[in-house]
């Protein structure tokens, strides 16, 4: 009995780690998600990264914000409306982001978006958590949900360990670089905050 119950338990885990996946009604060919359909499917927060520039004169940070389904929209935002301590926000924050962003620029490329989600779920438990003791003129930041962060394995997409305690209007916010200067040496996080920048250029909306 016990190893009936054994072996019951392996094939629903095993199960658990192919749920990314859809099946065919007619020949059980599983097909895996795209990006896109990944993104939609697994990704909570509606805001996935940022980056922005801070003017100490004007009292405003500008730059754009990347949402989960690949559209990136220029920001203008008062720095007093801004969190950027690297710690846990409400789902209210990234809310006010929205409230602050532009009409759509452009979508970016979804299959680097699902690249850069996933190897910042690796990344962002290694940056610095440090006070920042200079002023904070540029930065790009990430937001990871909580209960994501510490339940899904960035390799292979298959639920490892899920916190039920953990509040899910929840998200940390790892602070990927800032002032040009690398908040932790991880090659991930370097390779996600070179393809961010690959996107500073975009321009803000008419008006801003």
């Amino acid at each position: 009995m016990k190893n009936l119950l054994l072996f019951l338990i392996s094939i629903l885990f095993v199960a658990s780690c192919n749920d990314h996946t859809t099946e065919s009604n007619s020949d059980s060919t599983i097909v895996e998600l795209d990006s896109k359909e990944y993104l939609e499917t697994y990704v909570k927060n509606p805001v996935i990264f940022q980056y922005l520039k801070v003017n100490r004169v004007s009292q405003k940070a500008t730059g754009w914000i990347v949402e989960k389904n690949g559209n990136l929209r220029s920001v203008q935002i008062p720095i007093e409306q801004l969190d950027l301590s690297g710690g846990t926000v409400q789902i209210a924050y990234l809310e006010t982001l929205l409230q602050y962003a532009g009409p759509v620029e452009r979508v970016v490329d979804w299959d680097q978006l699902k690249e850069s989600y996933r190897l910042n779920l690796i990344s962002g438990r290694y940056n610095l958590n440090d006070e920042i003791e200079e002023d904070i003129e540029e930065i790009y930041q990430s937001f990871i949900l909580k209960t994501q962060y510490t339940s899904w394995s960035a390799h292979t997409e298959c639920p490892v360990f899920h916190d039920p305690f953990a509040q899910t209007d929840s998200y940390l916010s790892p602070l990927l670089e800032v002032n040009n200067s690398l908040r932790n040496e991880s090659r991930f996080n370097s390779q996600i905050v070179d393809w961010l920048k690959t996107l500073k250029g975009t321009p803000a909306p008419e008006g801003f």
